[in-house]
């Protein structure tokens, strides 16, 4: 059974860290086969290495602001950067993968990290460059946020993902506030929204690694081929 490497989410209640993770990510790694390691930030980071070790690919999940600092600016009011450790691991992780040439799939915050990791910025609030609506519901409502919003992503005909999915336009979800800035290097630009927000991206050398804004774990039907694909690179 293929591995696939699951950072978990962070954050903090009082004094006292959680990990955590959505099942519908899960979900779509065990319809395929694929067996989750999860690996939360707050694991001693030996221990982390002996999960890592053996695992064919890494999934990025959605969640909290990554810390600015991390790509040379200062905090926005509306950031909401989650713990440290979980912006260092993922970063860490990021380059290890790249220079592995491991199977990456960075989702939503995961496409951001992928951008940062790689020396690229954010826009730390898409509301301040485009009239767009890129979220909809109760910000903590994690369901209401995928389902209120839904937009078209013009892809570029020679990308990876556009032959994944089959075309050059794909209706996606949209339940964030920060998108990719700056593109990181090796990376380029293959999706984006009508106004210009950056929608997805991938490496421009190695075989999988792609950035999705949206959260394809809560579709189903046309997204599902990216889930395969990825699976199939493993």
């Amino acid at each position: 059974m293929k591995r696939v490497i699951v950072p978990l989410g962070e954050e903090v209640e009082g004094r006292i860290g959680k990990s955590y993770v959505f099942h519908p990510y899960l979900d779509k790694l065990q319809e395929r086969g694929i067996l989750p390691v999860l690996i939360p930030a707050a694991l001693d980071p030996n221990l982390r290495r002996e999960l890592m070790a053996g695992c064919q690919g890494v999934l990025l999940m959605g969640g909290a602001d990554i810390d600015p600092t991390m790509y040379g600016e200062t905090k926005h009011a509306t950031t909401e950067p989650g713990p440290h450790a979980r912006d260092q691991f993922e970063l860490e992780l990021v380059c290890w993968a790249v220079g592995e040439r491991l199977p990456i799939l960075a989702i939503c915050r995961g496409a951001q990290m992928l951008n940062v990791a790689l020396g690229g910025t954010l826009v730390q609030h898409v509301p301040d460059v485009t009239a767009e609506r890129h979220r909809a519901g109760p910000e903590a409502d994690y369901r209401a946020c995928l389902e209120g919003n839904h937009h078209d992503v013009a892809l570029e005909p020679d990308s990876k993902v556009a032959a994944i999915l089959g075309g050059v336009s794909v209706q996606m979800n949209s339940a964030h506030h920060q998108s990719v800035g700056r593109i990181g290097r090796g990376l380029r630009v293959v999706g984006k929204s009508p106004e210009g927000i950056v929608e997805f991206i991938e490496h421009a050398t190695n075989p999988f690694c792609i950035g999705c804004q949206a959260h394809p774990e809560a579709m189903a039907g046309v997204t599902d081929r990216l889930w395969d694909a990825f699976a199939a690179a493993l």
